[in-house]
């Protein structure tokens, strides 16, 4: 699905900011596609995956090794349930 086929949502929106009058906002939704949703984790959790042995031999080693893995889980994570 092309970027000219895809779902565009314009719902109503509005900008809201402590101590200031609220402001009407355009706000503009296109749908993500399976294969760019797919793309875009498998990406993020070969990134995670790639980084955890480098960042394996920086001191702190555990911790920084941890935090590829999780990181790039989460992140892949986060693009495979993104709808929008």
């Amino acid at each position: 699905m092309s970027t000219a086929e895809s779902v565009r949502l314009t719902p109503p929106a509005r900008l809201a900011c402590f101590g200031a009058e609220s402001t009407p906002a355009k706000v503009e939704l296109l749908e993500r596609p399976f294969a760019w949703r797919m793309t875009r984790a498998l990406l993020a959790a070969g990134i995670g995956l790639g980084l955890a042995p480098v960042a394996a031999i920086i001191p702190p080693h555990i911790p920084c090794a941890g935090a590829a893995l999780i990181g790039g889980g989460v992140i892949a994570r986060g693009r495979w349930i993104e709808r929008y």
